[in-house]
Formats: structure tokens, sequence, C-alpha cells
């Protein structure tokens, strides 16, 4: 049984900031092939980070430390393509946006970085340290995840 722990606020607050970005009618646009580029992008790292987690399972450590440098080497680029997805979300009429929801939402790339957050987890949670460790990186992506977003309306 998964308890509401950081891991689940996490996924609440995603969807929180999806559902909070508004489009004004007369700011609305059709989807692009550069917004698709876009959102590929941030599927391609949240596959990479799936991948990560479900390499190293056996060995937590590892798999934090492999985390930690590939949050170093890719977040700058990480947290420009999640502020872009969040102004391009905010240019898109209603239909679109839903569509762009869906897209992100139901992608295998998102749906594996979930399950392997929830499996490395729920493997570690009786190791306080490990647990302790993956609860402060998760929280830090909720705060990227809460400045892309503000960035993401500022440009939007």
């Amino acid at each position: 049984m998964i308890r509401p722990t950081s891991r689940v606020r996490i996924l609440a607050l995603v969807v929180a900031v999806l559902a909070a970005v508004t489009v004004s009618p007369a700011a609305a646009r059709k989807r692009s092939s550069a917004d698709d580029a876009t959102l590929t992008s941030v599927l391609v790292h949240a596959a990479a980070m799936a991948v990560i987690l479900e390499g190293k399972l056996d060995a937590p450590k590892s798999a934090l430390d492999a985390l930690e440098a590939y949050k170093k080497k890719h977040g700058k680029a990480i947290r420009k393509a999640l502020t872009r997805v969040f102004a391009i979300r905010g240019e898109l009429d209603e239909p679109l946006r839903a569509e762009w929801d869906r897209a992100l939402g139901t992608s295998t790339e998102a749906t594996r970085l979930i399950v392997a957050i929830f499996t490395f987890s729920n493997k570690h949670a009786e190791d306080a340290a490990t647990k302790a460790r993956f609860d402060a990186m998760l929280a830090d992506l909720a705060a990227e995840l809460g400045k892309a977003e503000a960035a993401g309306k500022a440009k939007g």
C-alpha cells in the first residue's frame, strides 16, 4: 500500500501545476512542431531518469549518485525544457491544452518514471538513509517544477 509520502505529494504537485495554468482565448494558438520537440525533450529526460532507477534498483547509493550526476549534467536543459512546457501549455487553446496534457501525462516515458519512482521508493522504504536522500531529491524536483511553472507563466 502506498502511503501519502513526499512522492505522492510530488505527483499531486505536478497535476496541480498543470491544472493551474490558464490561457486567455485571445492568446490561444495552435500546437507546433517546436512544441512537440520540447515535449519530446522532457520525455527523453524522464526516460533517462527511469532507466537509472530501474537499472540500479538493487544498488540505491549508486542509483542516487547516478541521478545526482544526471541532474548536474542536464539540470539546466531540463529546467529550460520544463519552463517551455509550462509556457506552451499556457498559450494553447482548451482542446489543444487537453491534448497536450494527455500526451505528457499518458506517455510511456512519464508512466515509466512514475513507476520507477514508486518501485525504488517501496523497495528501499526500510533504509532510512536512502529514503531521506531520495525524499530530498524528490522535494528538490518539486521545487524545480514550481520554479519552471512560475517562469513558464511569466513567458507565456
